[in-house]
């Protein structure tokens, strides 16, 4: 995944803070379309390689794996739909049609429980920093400016 990004400092390390802005869901920006506003949905500061030499206040451009994105996306979003259903589903089947609100709190846990594995998942990549980030280009100097 490639994502524009704003250096904010360096370290001795060789790598560069970064400032990502992430945009609308539908991937342009919409400050450079006429028919819309700018939405932006939030920031996020990450560590990344700096292998373009990028200096603070340069605007660059950053890469990610587009695995470990996919990955992250699935945890969060389909893990917990995927356990609500799967949990409804089976004490339905189990009840054989009885009408009770079983299933439905059965369904919630599973929920429930799919949100507390997102979060857990979360949490051990970034002790581990499964997901890396380099500066691939820088787009525009700070001295551009």
């Amino acid at each position: 995944m490639i994502q524009v990004a704003t250096v904010r400092e360096l370290n001795d390390n060789g790598m560069a803070k970064v400032q990502i802005r992430r945009l609308t869901a539908c991937g342009h920006d919409c400050s450079e379309c006429a028919g819309c506003t700018q939405i932006i949905t939030g920031e996020t500061v990450v560590w990344a390689k700096n292998g373009a030499g990028a200096k603070p206040g340069d605007v660059v451009t950053v890469e990610s794996g587009s695995a470990q994105i996919l990955a992250a996306a699935a945890m969060v979003y389909i893990l917990p739909f995927f356990l609500f259903f799967a949990v409804y589903l089976t004490i339905s089947s189990l009840l054989a049609g009885a009408e009770s609100v079983l299933p439905v709190v059965g369904g919630l846990i599973g929920f429930l429980l799919g949100v507390l594995g997102a979060i857990g998942w979360d949490r051990r990549a970034r002790r581990k920093r499964s997901l890396q980030f380099s500066v691939i280009e820088i787009k525009q100097r700070c001295s551009d400016m």
